[in-house]
């Protein structure tokens, strides 16, 4: 959250002149106002606002670099923006004043780059629709591809909103506490407000799941591919990284995947035919496997298969977990039989 106090230590810092521009050390969020803009306001419940902290920022700027080309938009703070719709519109007005005015394509890329991850806040879904501009956009636009991963592979906005709906499902079934005390903003004599955090998650999930409801009546492909990626994998891609970050273990898959379809039936989606067509994708292996890091630091999860039908509870996913044990047993297993000098003949 962020306080009165810590609006007041930053007012005294930059008054004893310390360099509002300067750069940290992580590799994507190198200025104050970089990491101001990406965490300041993540988190269920109502935060404290950015506007005072955003106000302290660009006053104290020496030079305010503005960012006057698509690629410098993409690149640049406004891509990894998530605060409120009206704070967005705020630092866009004095970073980029021609935003709205940019291709389609770029604030796509913007909107994808901010939808991309897996920590949420209430206003997430509205902020993305507010950065897409208030222009209709066809399915063309939506499919749109590009890096915008945090692994720089490809995907698309649609990918990264059902991502979001995977998460707000694992959100659902996890194994926390349901209730916390967070500081409403409202409270400014610093009493706290119960809030219920399985109330909130579910209101997330309803969010970003209608402004895919709204991407599929504009024409969108269910069983779009990017990059080996279909959008049940991405579904499920979100659904694990939320139980990886926030350490909770798999519960069902099966069940949150169930609880999207339902909701993609009542909308009149065919689910025989969707199965059927990610059934074919499925055993052309154009479709990929591992789901996760997959680096040596992490494990990943691994997709067995999965069955469908025309009915909700024809759908099931198997899971295996893929860790670096394993990897390492199946490696010594194909390795082929060394021999060592002045070892008893086998034979």
């Amino acid at each position: 959250m962020l306080g009165p106090r810590k609006e007041q230590m930053m007012k005294f810092l930059l008054d004893q002149g310390v360099d509002s521009s300067i750069a940290g050390s992580h590799p994507n969020l190198e200025t104050p106002l970089d990491l101001l803009v990406f965490c300041g306001a993540l988190g269920l419940g109502k935060g404290q606002p950015l506007f005072p902290c955003l106000r302290l920022l660009l006053r104290y700027t020496k030079e305010t670099s503005y960012e006057d080309t698509p690629e410098e938009t993409i690149r640049g703070v406004l891509s990894r923006f998530r605060g409120s719709s009206e704070e967005f519109k705020f630092l866009q007005q004095h970073c980029c004043p021609s935003y709205y005015e940019m291709p389609q394509e770029t604030r796509i890329a913007v909107a994808a780059t901010a939808a991309y991850g897996v920590w949420d806040a209430y206003h997430m879904p509205e902020l993305i629709q507010t950065m897409l501009g208030p222009n209709p956009l066809t399915a063309e636009d939506l499919q749109l591809e590009g890096p915008w991963r945090f692994d720089s592979k490809n995907t698309t906005l649609v990918h990264c909103v059902v991502r979001k709906i995977g998460a707000s499902q694992a959100a659902l079934q996890g194994s926390h506490p349901w209730k916390r005390r967070v500081r409403h903003q409202s409270q400014t004599s610093g009493q706290s407000l119960g809030i219920n955090m399985k109330e909130g998650y579910y209101y997330l999930y309803k969010s970003w799941n209608k402004l895919f409801m709204d991407f599929l009546q504009a024409g969108v492909g269910l069983n779009h591919v990017v990059d080996q990626q279909t959008l049940l994998l991405a579904f499920l891609e979100g659904y694990l990284d939320w139980l990886d970050v926030s350490k909770c273990q798999v519960s069902s898959p099966t069940e949150a995947l169930r609880k999207w379809l339902t909701d993609l039936k009542s909308a009149g989606i065919d689910l025989q035919k969707f199965g059927e067509i990610e059934d074919s994708i499925w055993k052309a292996e154009l479709s990929q496997r591992n789901l996760g890091p997959g680096d040596e630091e992490n494990g990943c999860h691994q997709l067995i298969g999965f069955s469908y039908g025309s009915c909700v509870h024809d759908w099931s996913v198997w899971l295996s977990s893929w860790d670096n044990f394993i990897r390492d047993f199946w490696s010594l297993i194909e390795r082929p039989i060394e021999t060592m000098a002045g070892e008893w003949p086998s034979e």
